[in-house]
């Protein structure tokens, strides 16, 4: 089996590169790519055939939830981790309504979204 391949979307990029620090001692997890809003992450979905999406969910222009349909819509087995600072219920149950993976509030160790 080859390697798990990730896109990671945050508006922060000091947060994708701490995701891609974090991930990189992983040898068959491969980041291959990265977007800085929802509507990056849906093209980069659609070019980059990812096995999973780590989300933000407050993004400019898109935001990670209305994303998040819309990539669960055209590739329903991807799966998708939501990558937040929010721990709104209505979020939470939303989102796991629309398929996503998990749920993990940025304030948790990084050892959470490992």
């Amino acid at each position: 089996m080859g390697k798990t391949k990730i896109l990671i979307v945050d508006d922060h990029r000091v947060v994708i590169e701490g995701i891609k620090s974090a991930l990189s001692v992983y040898p068959d997890l491969e980041i291959v790519g990265e977007a800085l809003n929802g509507h990056q992450a849906i093209k980069k979905v659609k070019s980059l055939s990812p096995d999973i999406v780590i989300m933000d969910i407050s993004m400019p222009d898109l935001n990670g939830i209305d994303a998040t349909l819309q990539i669960k819509k055209m590739e329903p087995n991807i799966k998708i981790i939501i990558f937040t600072m929010y721990s709104n219920r209505e979020y939470i149950i939303d989102l796991y309504k629309a398929g996503i993976s998990s749920y993990i509030l940025k304030k948790e160790p990084m050892s959470e979204l490992v």
